[in-house]
């Protein structure tokens, strides 16, 4: 696995989004979801000023690898998944085994590499962050 890099952190007075490279998929569902918040040509990326505290919560919400995650800093309620109790397992076509859940990442020597609610795994094999997808599958036109 390659050198861990640094996770990035954006905060205002109402949310905390934080954002994971070693795990991201790059599937740019917050990109697509809520560009005013999340646009990859700007320095930084993230602007936690541009939308609401719900929006960005919901846009985060939507990133299938849990290289994003968000932290209220104010008292509202969170909405709550009816998956709550155990793993779910998403084979995307052509694409990374999907799993959301409270699951620990464990390497071949019994190493926790992770324990997150959300992960994207290489399935392709061409991942330089395995066991987690980087996107190489749509790179090299993985078919699986």
């Amino acid at each position: 696995m390659s050198e861990k890099k640094k996770v990035q952190r954006y905060e205002n007075d109402e949310v905390i989004v934080q954002y994971n490279p070693d795990v991201c998929e790059h599937a740019a569902e917050c990109v697509k979801g809520l560009p005013q918040v999340f646009n990859v040509k700007n320095r930084p990326w993230i602007n936690v000023n541009g939308a609401s505290m719900d929006e960005i919560v919901r846009a985060v919400d939507l990133c299938p690898s849990g290289a994003l995650t968000s932290h209220r800093k104010v008292d509202t309620p969170k909405a709550t998944s009816a998956v709550d109790s155990g793993a779910v397992l998403t084979l995307i076509p052509n694409g990374p085994i999907r799993v959301a859940g409270k699951i620990v990442v464990m390497d071949d020597k019994g190493e926790m590499l992770a324990e997150v609610e959300k992960a994207s795994l290489c399935r392709c094999g061409y991942s330089k962050n395995k066991p987690f997808c980087d996107g190489s599958h749509a790179r090299e036109s993985w078919q699986g």
